[in-house]
């Protein structure tokens, strides 16, 4: 992404409440679009959230400065790259609770070196389980999901919803996305940024 010295002075000009509507919403969106494809190649590279921190300083200060942005996991795969996703999002979301989405595609291999990370990934998110206000599950019919999964305590967990699709059947051809939101399996919420909380990035202060 390339910033011109022209768009990064109009960035820079953005008040921080509306930069952060458009973190809330483009992340959100993201884990909505996300879940209803048809393919695990059509994951995102990268969360949406590290690459608007790539713009400018400003937008960088103020995603740290944000730990609300940073409450609500997806987690596509069991990848090195996806653990230390889970770290960064855990680190910086603090101590708010968490909303976890968790989609195992079909067509991914279960080799038993793909079971073993899994099986990592897995205890990544057991780990920060007791923070989790909400775990959303998508999966097949065959595969580790299939085993019985034992969850440690979960005291603030208010939602939790597995969903299984047929065998070799695409994640979103049950339903379209009117009925995957009125099932429960897309999130009906975003994150809502309370203004009046919201900390003052130390790149604002310099500017003011």
């Amino acid at each position: 992404m390339t910033v011109t010295a022209a768009s990064a002075q109009g960035i820079g000009s953005l008040p921080t409440e509306l930069i952060y509507l458009i973190f809330s919403f483009a992340h959100a969106l993201t884990i909505v679009a996300t879940r209803k494809q048809r393919s695990y190649f059509e994951k995102p590279a990268l969360p949406v959230l590290s690459s608007v921190m790539r713009v400018c300083v400003l937008w960088y200060d103020i995603a740290r400065s944000l730990p609300e942005l940073w409450t609500h996991i997806l987690i596509l795969d069991w990848s090195r790259r996806t653990v230390n996703m889970i770290d960064m999002f855990v680190e910086r979301s603090e101590d708010l609770p968490l909303h976890i989405f968790l989609t195992m595609y079909g067509n991914q291999s279960w080799t038993p070196n793909a079971v073993g990370e899994f099986r990592f990934m897995w205890n990544k998110v057991f780990s920060v389980i007791g923070r989790a206000a909400s775990l959303h599950i998508r999966t097949t019919h065959h595969g580790y999901m299939k085993q019985d999964i034992s969850f440690p305590p979960a005291p603030l967990l208010e939602s939790l919803m597995i969903h299984l699709t047929g065998e070799g059947e695409p994640i979103s051809k049950r339903a379209g996305a009117g009925k995957l939101a009125r099932a429960g399996m897309v999130p009906d919420f975003l994150p809502v940024p309370v203004v009046g909380q919201l900390r003052q990035p130390a790149s604002e202060s310099r500017r003011s």
